[in-house]
């Protein structure tokens, strides 16, 4: 509301941040300022018992998709600026 008010806009994105593709596929053509990643993932329960899936898992949310939503967001916009 305050950024409409403001004269600006803004527009929510879904995606699978733990897939490139889909992250490319959501900001492609896209002209934005300012990209806010809010996604986070975690298994709480002990290191032994922690499958190599769930670790994968929140690596990719938690670690990997900054670099890759970062990646994309550059990709797009480096076009216009």
């Amino acid at each position: 509301m305050k950024i409409t008010a403001a004269g600006g806009s803004a527009e929510a994105l879904v995606m699978d941040v733990a897939d490139a593709a889909d992250i490319a596929r959501a900001l492609a053509d896209r002209d934005a300022d300012v990209v806010v990643l809010n996604a986070g993932v975690g298994v709480l329960k002990p290191l032994l018992e922690l499958t190599p899936e769930e670790w994968h898992r929140m690596i990719d949310v938690n670690v990997n998709a900054l670099f890759h939503v970062c990646r994309g967001w550059w990709r797009a916009g480096a076009a216009t600026w």
